[in-house]
């Protein structure tokens, strides 16, 4: 929440520089961008999270094919192979 209000205060500032006034006068729009740009940040966390989770997912489904591609093969048959 500090991180939050200190980007506030921060837009609320450059606000006043670039328009005019007092940053308290551009505080609430202010603030309205700033949790706009967190909820947006934990999103995009959020979606990052998923996508990492469903790679690992995938990952192990192809690892798990392999295994059972290979399990029966014999230490000749793995020495045959071209990798």
């Amino acid at each position: 929440m500090k991180n939050i209000m200190t980007r506030a205060w921060q837009i609320a500032k450059r606000a006043a520089r670039r328009f005019s006034g007092k940053a308290k006068a551009y505080f609430a729009e202010a603030l309205r961008i700033a949790w706009a740009e967190f909820k947006d940040e934990v999103a995009n966390e959020v979606a990052i999270a998923a996508l990492r989770a469903q790679i690992l997912a995938d990952y192990a489904a192809d690892d798990a094919r392999r295994a059972a591609r290979y399990a029966p093969m014999t230490e000749e048959d793995l020495a045959d192979l071209p990798f």
